[in-house]
């Protein structure tokens, strides 16, 4: 009696084995994500996600079938090889000058991302005659401190009522002119170009920048005696880094500029800062209209008009 009771209990419990085995494969099958599905710990799930029909924790997500794979033409073992040595290739020096370009355009910038940018473009081997790849317009685009812009500004700029817009070098045999947009604030604000005037010279990979004057915007001469010292770390035909050492103890700073190619590059980054040529035909034609005046007169209450006087300097 005992060995039959026991051969009936054994049937059943084979029997709700059974069953529960069926119900997990169709359950299984039904589900929204396939994959493998278990009631376990959460320590055995990576990253859990939980069925909307039941407690158990969906493992794995769904993959993509053999189908929606090869309707691309790839196969799932190749569109994995060919993303991971896409991910593995290294970019080249244009990749680089557009990555780092689009990093110093951005508000936030990644300071830590484009030192090692600049690092991977100073590993390029550099070009032949260093003193030719220089040659050209050239547009600054970063300054990893303040202190080096002096190498390539008037010092005009400063404090809360004048900002440097903007600075274009040009290099062209042994002349250098370097170009310095600022803007001013306040009553006596507006914006303005100066022009530095001066030599240069390059011995190896060293770049000596040399100036004597600069003209401000009214066309006056103006002393400025400078002399600087550069590394050319990289030189290409897009981009141009120089290290300047401030301090022996400390790592050299350095300025990012980009190549102008035309001038018609140029005139337009001009523009950009409002004192390029159509700014100048702007300011030509508003001084025009206001009877060759460089201001306008002050209007009095009432809509009455000041009489049309000429002033002693015109």
């Amino acid at each position: 009696v005992n060995l039959s009771v026991a051969r009936r209990r054994r049937a059943f419990n084979l029997l709700i084995f059974m069953q529960s085995f069926i119900f997990l494969i169709l359950l299984a099958t039904t589900l929204p994500v396939g994959g493998i599905v278990a009631v376990c710990s959460p320590r055995s799930v990576v990253v859990p996600y939980r069925c909307s029909r039941c407690t158990a924790l969906v493992l794995f997500a769904k993959k993509k079938s053999a189908t929606q794979s090869t309707s691309k033409g790839l196969s799932p073992k190749g569109s994995s090889a060919i993303s991971s040595k896409n991910a593995a290739a290294p970019l080249t020096p244009s990749g680089l000058f557009r990555r780092v370009l689009a990093e110093m355009a951005k508000d936030e910038r990644d300071v830590s991302l484009i030192d090692s940018i600049i690092a991977e473009l100073e590993a390029q081997p550099p070009p032949l005659q260093i003193s030719r790849a220089v040659v050209g317009d050239w547009r600054l685009r970063f300054a990893s401190t303040a202190n080096i812009m002096a190498a390539v500004t008037t010092g005009a700029a400063g404090g809360n009522f004048v900002v440097t817009e903007g600075v274009l070098l040009h290099f062209a045999k042994k002349e250098l002119r370097a170009l310095e947009a600022i803007r001013g604030f306040g009553v006596l604000g507006g914006r303005s170009k100066l022009e530095l005037q001066g030599r240069y010279s390059v011995e190896m990979d060293e770049l000596r920048l040399r100036y004597t004057y600069y003209i401000d915007d009214r066309g006056t001469e103006k002393e400025s005696a400078s002399k600087h010292t550069a590394r050319v770390s990289h030189v290409s035909s897009d981009l141009l880094v120089l290290r300047f050492e401030v301090d022996s103890n400390a790592e050299s700073d350095y300025l990012v500029l980009s190549r102008l190619p035309t001038k018609s590059a140029v005139d337009a980054c001009l523009d950009e800062w409002g004192v390029g040529p159509k700014a100048e035909k702007a300011d030509a034609a508003a001084v025009a209209s206001r009877g060759g005046r460089d201001f306008n007169l002050p209007g009095l209450l009432g809509g009455v008009k000041l009489p049309n006087v000429k002033l002693p300097w015109e």
